[in-house]
C-alpha cells in the first residue's frame, strides 16, 4: 500500500524525520570527498526523499530568489539516474559535468550528485551488477579529483554487497543513514501479569 503524502508536509516523513535532517545536514555542511550512502527499501519513499533534498538544497526558494538559509558556496544536489545497462556512477558523474560544460552552464562550485535507481540492478545479470560495484571502486578517485560529495541510494540488501565488494569502503568518509516505509511495530504489551513464584 502507498500513501500519498503532500511534500511540503512536516510529517510525510514520520519516523524518517531525524534520519531525514541528518542526511540534509551531511550534505548541507558541505564537506568534501564524502561518500553517503542511504539505505530506502521503499523506490515511492526514496524518490519523495531524493526530491525533498533536491528542493530543500536548492540555493533558491520556490519563489525564485535566493535562500537566506544556505550559504553563498552551498554547492546544489543533482540527481542522477544509474544507467541499468552500464551502471557506472564514476561516468553518470564525469557525462553531467560534459554536457554542462557543452550548454555553457558555469559551475563555479562542483555540486553534489545523488544517485538514483540502484534497486533496478536487482533485475539485471551478475555482470551488470558487478559493473556497478567495480564503480564504486573508483569512486574514492573522483571524489579526490572533483572535490565533491555523493549520496547514493541503495535497498538494504546492496549495503551489505556494497561492504563486501568494495575494500576499505569503511575506512574513509562513508555514512550510511537507514530509512524505513514503515515503522517497526511496537512490542505488545502483556494482557495478563505473570505472578512471582512464592
Amino acid at each position: 500500500m502507498v500513501a500519498v503524502l503532500s511534500l511540503n508536509s512536516q510529517t510525510f516523513l514520520g519516523h524518517n524525520q531525524e534520519t531525514y535532517q541528518d542526511l540534509r545536514l551531511a550534505l548541507q555542511v558541505n564537506l568534501r570527498r564524502q561518500l553517503l550512502i542511504a539505505v530506502c527499501d521503499n523506490s515511492p519513499l526514496q524518490e519523495q526523499l531524493a526530491q525533498r533534498l533536491v528542493a530543500d538544497l536548492s540555493p533558491y526558494s520556490p519563489t525564485g530568489e535566493r535562500s537566506a538559509d544556505l550559504r553563498a558556496d552551498q554547492s546544489p544536489l543533482v540527481s542522477l539516474r544509474l544507467d541499468g545497462h552500464h551502471p557506472d556512477l564514476v561516468r553518470e558523474v564525469l557525462l553531467w559535468l560534459k554536457q554542462q560544460r557543452r550548454l555553457g552552464g558555469s559551475t563555479p562550485v562542483v555540486p553534489a550528485f545523488q544517485i538514483l535507481g540502484v534497486e533496478a540492478l536487482t533485475r539485471q545479470s551478475p555482470t551488470v551488477q558487478n559493473r556497478f560495484l567495480a564503480s564504486l571502486i573508483q569512486v574514492d578517485a573522483l571524489l579526490t579529483q572533483l572535490d565533491c560529495r555523493l549520496l547514493v541510494w541503495v535497498p538494504r540488501p546492496w549495503l551489505g554487497k556494497i561492504r563486501q565488494a568494495v575494500p576499505g569502503s569503511g575506512d574513509h568518509a562513508v555514512v550510511s543513514l537507514s530509512l524505513r516505509a514503515n515503522p517497526p511495530p511496537p512490542m505488545p504489551w502483556p494482557t495478563q501479569l505473570i505472578p512471582n513464584p512464592p
